[in-house]
């Protein structure tokens, strides 16, 4: 059994807050420009690593959002699918954080509809099928790892 020195711990302290005030951490604001992402009440946002996208779903509306330069500036694009942009009792988008695969879904009653891109918003894919009923609110949509 390994005891924990004193030392040790004050050593490893005055690494991480050192390694901690390194770098700067800034955050900002990206307010999107007159006539995007309007009816907002519940956004999603998805953020494809692999691309540095950012996807954001606003109500029937799914815009991409570049983040470049410095200082940063936002550029947004509508790139709405045409199946996720009908009808809508709850919109919800998920981006597959390792794949950078974004799906887009709306509630549709009983049943929702859907369609996922694997080029940030530039084209879609109808996603086909329904699942178990999500009765007025809330479907659910989820990452699972396939194991062989």
């Amino acid at each position: 059994m390994r005891k924990n020195h004193p030392m040790y711990c004050l050593l490893l302290s005055a690494i991480l807050l050192t390694a901690a005030t390194s770098f700067a951490q800034t955050y900002q604001n990206f307010v999107p420009p007159s006539g995007f992402a309007s009816s907002a009440g519940e956004p999603s946002i998805g953020v494809n690593w692999n691309s540095g996208k950012i996807l954001f779903q606003a109500g029937l509306e799914t815009d991409r959002v570049t983040v470049s330069g410095s200082p940063a500036t936002a550029t947004w694009e509508k790139v709405s699918s045409t199946t996720t942009s009908v009808l809508s009792l709850d919109p919800i988008l998920f981006t597959d954080s390792t794949t950078g695969r974004t799906l887009v879904s709306q509630l549709a009653g009983a049943c929702s509809l859907s369609s996922f891109t694997d080029n940030d918003g530039t084209s879609y894919t109808p996603a086909v099928g329904c699942g178990v009923p999500a009765g007025i609110d809330h479907q659910t949509i989820r990452r699972r790892s396939i194991r062989c």
